[in-house]
């Protein structure tokens, strides 16, 4: 439990006096991420300032303190407490860019483009800048800037961090080259889930079924318990393996029995293995989470027609 693991630390620095700055710290790190900021307030408040370490926690908590503002629309305080963060961790980039995101949520576009552009000045151009850049170009309405923002950046560093958002915006753009980046990703991070998922789902949208199947098997393999993966994969294998299909689809339902999309695989996966009373009852389930879904209706009566 976080509180006795706090009690634990406080002990360890009444015990060693050489630890008990590093052990008050820790604890309140772990006050910080429970959420409990008061908590941690008051034990840093007697912390030495110039120990690295406290400096650290306490930019944490100011940070934290900041979004609890933001949380509530509180703009003023969270840009202090954001400000009196960076003073004390000059060279942290996440910390840097939180200004321009509180001038965002204040609907002030260019205000945040102008900051990330001071942040740009001082950190050098990277991911995180750039994503952060085309994020507001969106908002800003200006979608086509974005894409290029992320390509341009893309195409001179070859970073693989700016590729789902790069994706992402190839389908709001009608760029065309979603094929070209989702296949490129897969190709240099053979090993990463959201790479080969993204490509799948591409492929799912594009109607190759078959293609996306070993995609979502490599994603399987290293996120054995991911139900959303499982049920896609279901899918694609309802005519080709009916048998591991089934297996799929039982244990996503199980994994995730409030999810309608979910629900309705098993149950269409049923149907066409015959077991139409099994099947009705559940898309008859993933109806009532959502009713709204025509897709499922139509499946429903599809199946109570073969009873």
């Amino acid at each position: 439990m976080p509180s006795e693991l706090t009690d634990w630390q406080v002990g360890i620095g009444q015990k060693h006096n050489d630890l008990k700055t590093s052990a008050n710290g820790l604890a309140a790190q772990i006050n910080i991420g429970e959420g409990n900021l008061d908590a941690a307030a008051e034990r840093l408040k007697t912390q030495p300032d110039n120990n690295n370490f406290i400096r650290t926690v306490t930019a944490n908590l100011l940070a934290a303190q900041s979004e609890r503002a933001l949380a509530g629309k509180n703009f003023d305080p969270a840009r202090a407490k954001i400000a009196e963060a960076i003073s004390l961790q000059p060279g942290n980039l996440n910390l840097a860019l939180i200004p321009a995101r509180i001038a965002a949520l204040e609907n002030d576009n260019q205000q945040a483009l102008d900051t990330l552009d001071e942040v740009e000045s001082t950190f050098g151009e990277q991911s995180a800048i750039v994503r952060a850049r085309a994020q507001l170009l969106a908002r800003d309405k200006r979608p086509e800037e974005a894409f290029a923002t992320l390509e341009t950046y893309y195409e001179k560093t070859g970073d693989l961090a700016v590729l789902p958002d790069l994706i992402g915006f190839t389908r709001i753009t009608g760029s065309g080259k979603a094929d070209e980046y989702t296949e490129e990703w897969v190709m240099k991070a053979p090993n990463n889930p959201p790479a080969h998922l993204m490509r799948a789902d591409y492929l799912m949208q594009q109607g190759k079924e078959i293609e996306a199947v070993a995609h979502y098997e490599s994603v399987l393999e290293q996120q054995p318990g991911n139900a959303a993966v499982m049920n896609n994969l279901a899918w694609t294998l309802r005519e080709s393996d009916r048998n591991r299909a089934l297996k799929l689809a039982e244990q996503a339902a199980k994994l995730a029995p409030e999810n309608a999309p979910v629900l309705d695989t098993y149950g269409w996966i049923l149907h066409l293995d015959g077991q139409h009373r099994a099947a009705a009852e559940q898309i008859e389930k993933a109806l009532t989470l959502d009713p709204e879904q025509e897709e499922i209706a139509r499946h429903l009566e599809q199946v109570q027609q073969a009873l």
